[in-house]
């Protein structure tokens, strides 16, 4: 077996088991930079494993991701979250899954600075204040998924 076959192994098996591994969860999560970078970092030492490339040799990321083609897994984390949230707001409300999906559990004052990212933030950052309106259309939410993947 040559070289590049053995790369498009691996390569298929990060796409087809480590990486939903990697993202297992990921629709539920409150997303912050913090944890992007870390999903982020983490798949490209992955990937330079496969390619058996040090950090030492100073080969930029574009160029390794281009040379694995695998799938990033912070956009797949993103697009699984953006697939459960039109899910949960076509739901019935008093489903257990919409009740913990959407649930807010902080009670009483919040304490000083800036306040905690909650679930839906994302989503409003992205598509606006009315995205259980879009959500609620199985189309128009599908097409605000293509927006947000690129």
């Amino acid at each position: 077996m040559d070289k590049s076959q053995q790369l498009k192994i691996k390569q298929q098996i990060l796409d087809s088991c480590i990486l939903p591994a990697l993202i297992y969860g990921a629709q539920t999560w409150t997303t912050t930079q913090q944890q992007r970078t870390a999903l982020q970092v983490t798949q490209r030492k992955m990937e330079r494993k496969i390619l058996n490339i040090s950090i030492r040799d100073r080969i930029k990321n574009t160029e390794v991701r281009r040379r694995t083609q695998v799938k990033d897994a912070a956009t797949a984390a993103q697009v699984t979250k953006w697939r459960w949230a039109g899910h949960v707001v076509r739901l019935n409300t008093n489903r257990w899954t919409k009740i913990a999906t959407v649930w807010d559990p902080r009670e009483g004052e919040r304490g000083r600075g800036t306040p905690r990212m909650r679930w839906a933030d994302e989503l409003k950052r992205n598509a606006g204040n009315i995205w259980t309106r879009i959500a609620r259309n199985r189309d128009a939410w599908k097409a605000h998924e293509q927006v947000y993947r690129n």
